[in-house]
Order: structure tokens, then sequence, then C-alpha cells
């Protein structure tokens, strides 16, 4: 099927976030309400992860626009999210095929696509447990895909580019222990949640743009 960016757009309800890389603007839409795409039921299958522009792909996007065009060379993205990576490195003139699992990342990242004029960029659904993706790459590139406990105690602040706190959470032997809170670009809660040894245990709150509560679900470890 024909991907419509009209169609995308009475789908979903977005938000656009402006983003720099090698002196290049790029657009970034990105879901209006994560909580969309939350399954109350079990909210750790399927977070939307993919939901949000990772810092780490701005790091890897600069690297690749960075980095010298060479003819014939393919590189395979795996976890793209919502395709900051792919979009920008074939902005620059590589060859890359974007690959996600999750249908609406899938939605986004060609929306994204087509917005930042990168309609031949490749996108196609991968399933790590089931590979079946057709071809040879030269190079695997991805970004927060794995993940490690450490050692974190205490609290951790992440911030927009503009200065006002994204991410607000509470870690004990490196696991979510305590409140975690997302907030919007304008500071407002998006939702928040009280945790125990990495496991929801408590409520888990989702919020309107005007601050009133949306949903609340209990969760007991």
């Amino acid at each position: 099927m024909m991907f419509s960016l009209e169609g995308f757009h009475r789908q979903y309800e977005t938000d656009t976030v402006d983003i720099s890389i090698d002196g290049r603007a790029f657009q970034i839409l990105l879901p209006k309400d994560i909580s969309n795409f939350i399954d109350f039921q079990d909210v750790l299958d399927e977070f939307p992860l993919w939901a949000k522009v990772w810092k780490a792909s701005w790091i890897l996007a600069g690297y690749l626009a960075a980095t010298p065009i060479e003819e014939n060379k393919q590189y395979l993205e795996i976890g793209g999210g919502l395709g900051l990576v792919s979009i920008v490195a074939a902005s620059c003139g590589h060859s890359i095929t974007m690959t996600e699992h999750n249908p609406d990342a899938l939605q986004f990242a060609r929306a994204n696509a087509q917005l930042n004029e990168c309609q031949d960029l490749f996108i196609t659904d991968l399933d790590w447990n089931q590979p079946n993706l057709k071809g040879k790459f030269d190079c695997i590139v991805a970004s927060e895909i794995t993940y490690k406990e450490d050692e974190r105690n205490g609290s951790a602040k992440y911030y927009y580019d503009t200065g006002r706190l994204e991410e607000e959470q509470q870690y004990k032997a490196g696991k979510w222990h305590g409140t975690v809170k997302y907030y919007d670009r304008e500071g407002q809660t998006l939702y928040e949640a009280v945790c125990k040894n990495g496991k929801f245990n408590g409520l888990f709150k989702t919020y309107y743009e005007n601050g009133k509560l949306k949903s609340e679900v209990p969760y007991v470890d």
C-alpha cells in the first residue's frame, strides 16, 4: 500500500521537533501523546520507547553526517524508531536501509522521511527473532537498542535542547526505584509512575495537555 502523509495525519496526532545535525535542519514528527500506544493491562509489554528522539540517535546521526561517502557502501539501521538516523544519513548521501518492527514506529519513520524529502529511503519491517531481510550490508548501525544494568543510585535528570526538563528518574542499584516522570517540551507532565526494583509498583498516571489526569492504573509487584 502506498504511504500517504495526509492519511498519516488523519490517523495520528503529532508534535514536531526541529533538529540541526551537521548544519542541516530536520523536522521530526513524534506522537503527541504516547499513552495512546501503551497497553495498560501490561505497561511494560511493547512500551513505546520508539516514540521519542533519544540522545544517542543524535550522536549517531551526527557521526554518519560527518562520515565521508563511500561509493557502493551499504548501511543497515536496526531499531530505527522515528527514523532520524537513517534520514540524516540518506540526506548526506549514504545508501542506507532503515528497519523497525513496531508498526506505528514504521509509520512515523515513513512520515518523517517524506517530511524531510527522503522519499527514496527504504524503510521496512525487521523482526530480530525471525529476520527475513534480503540483501548484503557493509555496516550495521544502531542506537539505544540494548540496555545494561549499572550501579546508578539516586536521581537522574535529562533535558531537552531548550534546557527544559525532559525526564526525571530515581535509581537504586541501577534500577528504577521511586518516582519516574516524563515531561513535554512545555514542562507539562506527560506521565509518571512509581517503581520498585525496576518494576512498576504503585500508580501509573498519564495526563492531558492541560494537566488534568487522563488515566490511572495501579500496579503491585
